[in-house]
């Protein structure tokens, strides 16, 4: 069958609802309703805002067009409906709890399975419940619990089929976890990712008009040719967001000072604490070896503990919080979202020329996380470096996008270095050697590869992990 004969089979033989009512348990998220998946069979889903765009598979949303439209229900319309039914939820991790297995299991779990209506039908196989968790990238094949009963995430969920004599295809979990993209298991969990389609949907005019404030930020008449243009005229080169805080984005911000690239580059950094470079000393003495190993002698003094510039991280500190988009000093900007859950304003895109990106929890080795810091960029045609996990430009390239090698010449290297330390320093060296060309030389090695970046945006466009999700759903549960 065809990817839109799959996509039609479960339109036709599946109702999409979701339970209403938000799960708590002591101030803590659970579970929430959801509409990940159904939105993903509506044609309006696939609209850019404010433009005449549609992204994603072109034939696909044609045919969502012309199909009739399929809403989402109540469970109640559901039961009364012959249909097989698709309960959606956002399961939240429950990380911020020691046992955070045992608090799903008998928080969420035990709580919609002890609903009979839920519980027969899921028996029978006339529901399936579809759990999204790809805000981050979970890995379900090991625990940092300890105190936990379940020994992974998997352990829990087989526990949960059992238990309650359920088919493995009534439950079907979405991870973004691609390091495991590939993994086999009898649960059936979607690795994959989640989050490509949010740079089409998560800008600030998909919201719409925020408390009195209105911008078009998705601008569909910005060319690779007129990105060109923009490194002629751009006074800034690098751009370095930050929405959360994390020690290793501290020392990004430390560094692009240290080399006075400052005035060449556009922080958003709202959250800097000095002691993150003042007083690690694991770092600095691991990547001073490095350097010294590598007779990466001019390194070596800067990634010596005892050479810390103190004057700088103060007035560092002193400048917090650096504001990339003017859009950002708004009133109201923020009373809509916590600032790391806030739209990113894409005109700082369009401001600067290549983005150094820090994935999510980058010394967690045991995942890779592709999310809206990779795919915004490329939506603008930013050549990347990434100070993230192990095999995160791999994992990259497997998906079919072009990697910017040619660019940035340690990436290769960095990537299969086994310690995050490693790849901060081959990550700085690269840096350097970029903010170091001259106008020309920049220019040219962009415009010599711009069909890579004209590749990458395309790809992007078809967002093929959409097709990935609703196959491997297909394939599982029928």
């Amino acid at each position: 069958m065809t990817y839109i004969e799959k996509a039609k089979y479960i339109m036709d033989n599946y109702n999409f609802c979701t339970y209403q009512k938000p799960i708590r348990y002591n101030g803590m998220n659970v579970a929430d309703p959801s509409t990940y998946f159904w939105r993903l069979f509506t044609p309006e889903f696939y609209k850019i805002p404010d433009t005449n765009k549609t992204f994603h598979n072109s034939d696909y949303v044609k045919f969502l067009s012309e199909y009739e439209y399929k809403d989402e229900f109540s469970i109640e319309t559901c039961l009364q409906e012959d249909k097989k039914i698709i309960l959606q939820m956002d399961l939240h991790p429950c990380t911020e709890n020691n046992k955070p297995f045992e608090v799903i299991k008998n928080k969420f779990f035990d709580f919609m399975l002890g609903k009979n209506y839920i519980l027969k039908n899921m028996q029978s196989g006339k529901m399936t419940m579809f759990l999204y968790q790809g805000w981050e990238a979970e890995n379900y094949t090991i625990s940092h619990w300890p105190d936990d009963k379940y020994k992974t995430f998997l352990d829990m969920i087989e526990s949960v089929l059992q238990q309650y004599n359920l088919p493995y295809s009534s439950i079907v979990i979405l991870n973004s976890n691609v390091r495991l993209h590939n993994y086999k298991h009898k649960v059936n969990v979607i690795y994959d990712n989640a989050m490509e389609m949010n740079s089409f949907k998560r800008g600030v005019s998909a919201h719409g008009d925020e408390f009195g404030i209105n911008q078009k930020d998705f601008d569909e008449t910005f060319t690779i040719d007129k990105y060109l243009k923009t490194i002629r005229t751009n006074t800034k080169r690098l751009l370095r967001l930050s929405r959360t805080p994390h020690e290793l984005r501290d020392k990004m911000l430390y560094f692009t000072h240290l080399y006075n690239f400052q005035d060449k580059s556009l922080f958003e950094h709202r959250y800097f604490d000095v002691v993150n470079v003042l007083k690690n000393s694991q770092f600095f003495h691991l990547t001073k070896e490095f350097c010294e190993k590598n007779k990466f002698y001019d390194l070596v003094d800067n990634f010596d503990l005892n050479k810390i510039d103190e004057n700088l991280l103060n007035n560092i500190d002193k400048q917090k919080p650096f504001i990339a988009s003017p859009y950002e000093n708004k009133e109201g900007y923020h009373k809509l979202h916590h600032h790391s859950n806030s739209p990113i304003p894409f005109d700082v895109y369009r401001e600067t020329i290549f983005s150094w990106v820090s994935t999510s929890l980058p010394d967690q080795e045991d995942k890779v996380f592709l999310n809206q810091s990779t795919f915004n960029p490329i939506l603008h045609y930013h050549p990347i470096i990434w100070n993230g996990q192990k095999h995160t430009v791999k994992w990259f390239k497997h998906f079919g996008f072009k990697s910017y090698e040619w660019l940035f010449e340690n990436e290769t290297r960095a990537d299969n270095e086994e310690h995050i330390f490693n790849r901060f320093v081959l990550n700085m060296q690269d840096i350097i050697r970029v903010m170091n060309m001259s106008d020309d030389e920049l220019y040219n090695k962009i415009k010599d590869n711009k069909d890579t970046l004209q590749h990458n945006k395309d790809l992007l466009f078809e967002c093929k992990s959409i097709e990935r999700i609703i196959t491997k759903f297909y394939e599982t549960t029928i």
